[in-house]
């Protein structure tokens, strides 16, 4: 994580994410800005630009609203509860640390072995296919 903030505060990144859904169909989501603060910020996700995809066509939300949903929102890990959620701990109710604001419309780092359809599950929302249970995820940042 700490060389990540490292490059993503030394200039200007993209991010793109790759998925494969629960029944072997590719998608991706690319964002043409992305930004995660420092330690003393709780490495929040603090830049995140517009949304070119194919990730997000099954729902009404807005591309990439799967992840411009948790802008702001600091990292939250098993034992670092950041989110907003009250008393519950978002990173261990789905099963994996994220930038969860009260949970989550998209967790790459949830469970993979998950029951089928269970929010603990790798997801994303408005994946075509269906947003759990995700078999293949992958985030690339680079300069730009």
């Amino acid at each position: 994580m700490i060389s990540c903030i490292y490059l993503t505060n030394q200039g200007d990144y993209q991010l793109r994410i790759d998925m494969v859904n629960k029944d072997g169909a590719p998608y991706y989501a690319k964002f043409d800005l992305f930004r995660i603060n420092d330690e003393s910020d709780n490495y929040k996700l603090s830049g995140l630009g517009n949304y070119s995809g194919t990730a997000d066509t099954d729902g009404g939300a807005p591309g990439g609203y799967a992840l411009s949903a948790h802008l702001n929102s600091a990292f939250t890990t098993f034992d670092r509860d950041n989110d907003i959620y009250g008393s519950t701990n978002c990173a261990v109710s789905r099963h994996g640390a994220w930038w969860y604001e009260s949970c989550a419309y998209s967790n790459l780092n949830g469970d993979y072995m998950a029951a089928d359809d269970a929010q603990s599950s790798i997801q994303w929302l408005d994946l075509p296919g269906g947003r759990y249970n995700i078999k293949y995820t992958e985030m690339k940042i680079r300069p730009i």
